[in-house]
């Protein structure tokens, strides 16, 4: 009569799973040591998206006071696009945003830049939205870094 396991056979001695556990140990600490540096990935990935909409944001609002015709409070439109317009007032879309001025992100500033665009200066604006931020990880700041963002705008006729 055959058996299905041989009688001879005594399975795994000590050493066996002793280092088959080290092997397992060394490969799970390779594991664990990898979790802080995708944690530093998505903060650093999460500051610079929320840099991204800040500029964005910041640009819309100045393509939205480029259209306006409103002279309350402070007159806006093209024109005031420039940089000792309305625009660049306080209170103004152009406005700088120092930091801990932008609510609920207090650890990010931004800077507009306008510059006539050399094609037809009277009827297009180079406009670029910088947003800066200070990345912080474990602690540790690093030297600021920045999203610029930028567009040309154009009075239609």
């Amino acid at each position: 009569m055959t058996h299905l396991f041989p009688r001879n056979q005594a399975g795994m001695t000590l050493v066996e799973v002793l280092v088959a556990t080290v092997i397992i140990g060394i490969g799970l600490m390779a594991l664990l040591a990898a979790v802080p540096v995708g944690i530093g990935g998505m903060q650093t990935g999460l500051q610079e998206s929320t840099a991204i909409y800040l500029a964005q944001d910041k640009m819309e609002r100045i393509k939205s006071w480029s259209l306006s015709t409103s002279a309350n409070p402070v007159q806006q439109g093209f024109g005031t696009i420039l940089p000792a317009g309305t625009c660049f007032a306080a209170g103004g879309a152009c406005a700088t945003d120092n930091y801990g001025t932008i609510a609920l992100y207090p650890g990010y500033r931004r800077v507009v830049t306008v510059l006539a665009d050399p094609g037809s200066p009277a009827t297009r604006t180079r406009v670029t939205v910088q947003v800066f931020y200070t990345p912080r990880g474990d602690n540790v700041q690093t030297a600021e870094r920045q999203v610029t963002v930028s567009t040309v705008l154009a009075l239609h006729q």
